[in-house]
């Protein structure tokens, strides 16, 4: 029925082996759309009940969630917003269990060790690059979890302006929407910037690096090349 078929907040959506997957921030859940019969149902978090509970999908709670993206092995990884963590989600095909995978759970931007030290606050979007490493845009800055889930550290970005560079050189006005090509180059919606840039590099001891491929920093719309094309506020 038209009830049950409510979204609320739709925040992003991600397809995945037949299924989309679409984060609901404001009922706290990942629901997901069978590609090939249309079947809306509920994936994994207690629907409009916000915590931060683990476990599987009768106990399992999130705070805000915004992304996810898949492994290799198939495991979800949710950017849980507003409880500034990001949690794993392993379906055994019968169970659907989440633990937490990086943050401490305090706001902030320290790197370090992914679960004890590691502070992770504005958390907007998730990608995961060809070896399993995970990449968060957070807190004008692109943040990496290593693919053993060990530690976490700044890629990219660390003041809120402007620059082209490498590594803490670069920098972003809230970037938020990332996507990732097949040679693990990372595209960002820098939305405070009104520009489109790319990361490459990923593994450069200096830092990745970091440069403007579209926009001329104008709030406008305006097409063409990479110098006079205009964007206002992109977020995805």
């Amino acid at each position: 029925n038209k009830l049950e078929s409510t979204f609320r907040r739709p925040f992003s959506a991600k397809i995945h082996s037949g299924y989309m997957y679409v984060v609901e921030t404001d009922a706290h859940q990942i629901s997901r759309i069978n590609m090939n019969t249309g079947v809306l149902s509920r994936y994994v978090g207690l629907r409009n009940e916000q915590g931060d509970d683990n476990g599987n999908e009768t106990e399992a709670k999130f705070n805000h969630p915004s992304d996810v993206a898949f492994d290799s092995a198939n495991n979800m990884y949710v950017a849980d917003m507003d409880n500034t963590k990001i949690r794993k989600v392993e379906d055994n095909g019968s169970n659907r269990i989440v633990t937490d995978y990086a943050g401490n759970g305090n706001w902030g931007d320290r790197d370090g060790n992914a679960l004890g030290e590691a502070e992770l606050g504005n958390l907007r979007n998730i990608v995961v690059d060809s070896n399993d490493n995970l990449y968060v845009s957070a807190q004008e800055r692109i943040r990496k979890i290593s693919a053993d889930g060990s530690t976490v550290s700044t890629i990219a970005g660390e003041w809120h302006d402007f620059a082209d560079g490498y590594g803490t050189n670069a920098k972003f006005r809230t970037p938020e929407g990332l996507a990732i090509d097949a040679n693990d180059n990372i595209y960002v919606s820098d939305r405070g910037n009104h520009r489109i840039r790319k990361i490459s590099e990923l593994s450069s001891a200096k830092g990745a690096k970091v440069e403007t491929i579209s926009g001329n920093g104008d709030y406008d719309y305006q097409d063409g090349t990479s110098d006079q094309a205009a964007y206002r506020d992109p977020i995805a």
